[in-house]
């Protein structure tokens, strides 16, 4: 009556396998950090100091220092293409993107770019700013904003009898820019108006002396000749002056009867 016994096969230790294969990952980076350093170019491992050079022979800079790159450009900020501010219509300094009213300002390089020679072409450049019946048919430059007549034209933000009632295109060569507020503006000018309003800057006197001449020539025997004059009166610079003379001749395109024979 012997008993038999078998014998039972020894368990896979998963434990020792793995802690052997971290061992091992361990020993690999190790070996390739030290081959990264010894394959490193020089300036990596230390930085060779001028002081170090034999003498008589001068160290190249340029061998140890990077060319510096210097990027300029300049700010178009309140210059000739666009305005942070509109005081005429806002009344004050805040920029047009705190204000809660739509307020675009067309400068008076876009005005000299584009020659516009009225307000509703340089208004082409305001949106919702459509010319009215008589300005379309060229009796004055009246204006619909957010098709509502706008009534209210001021000359350096006050209220101007002359630029409400004017019976021709107004002189754009007189204005430095054109402001433009959409909206009733109750707040700055006492209208209720839901159209808005426009302000037209006058160009203002220089201390420095600064004159201009302009002549034009185009289609239709067109011809422009504009003169800018300005700058002081006395040696002190307390009075100053200024004169703007527009002169402005175009045949129409139209051919009548008599012309064609």
């Amino acid at each position: 009556g012997g008993s038999a016994r078998g014998r039972l096969s020894p368990m896979f230790d998963f434990t020792q396998v793995f802690s052997r294969a971290i061992s091992a990952v361990r020993v690999i980076s190790a070996a390739l950090v030290c081959v990264a350093l010894i394959a490193a170019p020089a300036p990596l491992l230390a930085q060779a100091d001028p002081a170090d050079a034999p003498e008589g022979q001068e160290s190249d800079p340029t061998e140890e220092q990077e060319d510096e790159i210097v990027i300029e450009g300049v700010s178009e900020k309140q210059g000739d293409y666009f305005r942070e501010t509109a005081p005429g219509v806002t009344k004050s300094d805040i920029p047009l993107m705190n204000v809660p009213q739509v307020v675009q300002v067309v400068p008076n390089q876009v005005i000299e770019d584009q020659r516009a020679n009225s307000l509703f072409e340089a208004a082409r450049n305001v949106s919702n700013a459509q010319p009215n019946t008589v300005a379309a048919l060229g009796f004055g430059d009246g204006l619909f904003l957010r098709g509502f007549q706008a009534p209210l034209y001021m000359v350096d933000s006050q209220p101007n009898l002359v630029a409400n009632i004017s019976v021709g295109p107004r002189e754009l060569r007189q204005y430095s820019r054109v402001e433009v507020l959409k909206g009733a503006s109750s707040m700055t000018f006492g209208a209720i108006e839901p159209g808005g309003a426009v302000n037209l800057v006058t160009k203002k006197p220089l201390a420095d002396p600064y004159y201009e001449a302009e002549l034009a020539y185009g289609s239709n025997e067109y011809v422009e000749g504009i003169a800018d004059l300005t700058g002081p009166l006395n040696e002190d610079r307390t009075l100053l002056y200024r004169l703007i003379a527009v002169g402005r001749k175009q045949d129409s395109w139209r051919i009548s009867e008599s012309e064609g024979d």
